[in-house]
């Protein structure tokens, strides 16, 4: 595929998907996958996304430290991007940190 971009959102979405299957696994592949694919092309917007989708598959494999770690990285670049996004983010550090 010569479309990083559509390749990115693929890649993005089969990682959502997997999460939303419970399959944390197979999430994280394509989150990594996803990962290098928007730093390969400077897209921080899914570079962001990425790490939020690994941080959820994390933390469904009760990996909540690894989980906030990279919930804490993409909360940076959506706050830096000044994405409406970044609210989920906070809302599920909230969760999270209140379970811990």
């Amino acid at each position: 595929m010569n479309d990083k971009r559509g390749k990115g959102d693929v890649l993005g979405n089969l990682a959502a998907a997997y999460v939303a299957l419970e399959e944390p696994t197979k999430a994280i592949d394509y989150s990594k996958l996803a990962l290098k694919n928007s730093r390969e092309i400077g897209d921080r917007y899914r570079e962001a996304t990425a790490l939020f989708n690994m941080s959820l598959a994390q933390d469904r494999l009760g990996k909540r430290s690894e989980a906030l770690k990279l919930a804490k990285e993409a909360l940076a670049i959506f706050e830096q991007i000044e994405s409406p996004d970044a609210e989920t983010v906070r809302q599920q550090l909230a969760e999270w940190q209140g379970e811990s």
